[in-house]
């Protein structure tokens, strides 16, 4: 099992490092890329929802889901 997002925030604590998230731009290493416009809006969007993840209050859809998640973490297993 490899690290997820919240594990990856979780670390960044525990480790005292500085998390960086990187946001695709439009652009790859294949010479590549998304047109800016609608195109990329996806990709902006989903910049927009990681980081409302991480700093949104419980009360945004994002921040909620952070909140259920780590609820979920603590809960002892059922197996």
């Amino acid at each position: 099992m490899g690290w997820g997002f919240l594990n990856f925030c979780t670390g960044a604590r525990t480790f005292t490092f500085s998390p960086v998230l990187a946001v695709y731009a439009g652009y790859s290493m294949m010479q590549e890329h998304v047109d800016p416009g609608p195109a990329l809006d996806p990709y902006v969007q989903d910049a927009m929802d990681e980081i409302e993840y991480v700093t949104g209050a419980i009360d945004t859809q994002w921040g909620a889901q952070r909140a259920k998640d780590v609820t979920l973490r603590l809960l002892p297993s059922i197996s």
